[in-house]
């Protein structure tokens, strides 16, 4: 799955996943931390989950040089404000934001299923690996606001083809 279609499963899981429910209307979703800090000053709350994308790395690895695979690693927070200081209603928001990332993961599995059933508009699903799910809580960061970090891989065959029309003859 390349980055573009990422970013448009993303914002279509955050207005899917019902703990979340982001709309035009009620932003529950940012595509980077860049964007978040942008609505944090007008337009998010985060007194209920909100969904932000973060920086996506990968590796690619093969053999024989003509089998690679590329693991791109999909990475996401799920913050909830909570009150300084207040320790239960931090455990409460770090509590929520897990369910809400299984949530998620639950869809990821459904739609992975239905990219195996022919589903077109599903196929970049196919290769969501359940096992390679990660997760860590993230610091206070942004009002007050904790919750995990998620990661996930999706595979996808890389094939690394010589195209002399790509390259400059140059010496």
């Amino acid at each position: 799955m390349n980055l573009n279609t990422w970013f448009e499963k993303a914002d279509l899981i955050a207005r899917k996943v019902k703990s979340i429910g982001h709309t035009e209307e009620n932003k529950k979703f940012a595509a980077s931390a860049e964007e978040a800090f942008e609505l944090l000053r007008s337009q998010i709350d985060m007194k209920s989950p909100v969904m932000i994308l973060e920086e996506t790395e990968g590796s690619i690895t093969g053999s024989n040089n003509d089998n690679l695979r590329d693991y791109p690693l999909f990475t996401f927070s799920i913050v909830q404000n909570y009150q300084l200081n207040n320790f239960l209603e931090k455990a409460q928001a770090l509590d929520n934001c897990k369910k809400v990332g299984m949530e998620i993961f639950a869809l990821l599995l459904q739609w992975k299923t239905q990219g195996f059933s022919g589903d077109a508009s599903y196929k970049a699903f196919v290769g969501f690996d359940p096992g390679s799910i990660k997760y860590e809580e993230t610091l206070p960061i942004y009002d007050n606001a904790t919750g995990f970090t998620f990661s996930f891989t999706i595979t996808t065959g890389t094939y690394l083809f010589y195209d002399p029309e790509l390259y400059n003859d140059t010496e």
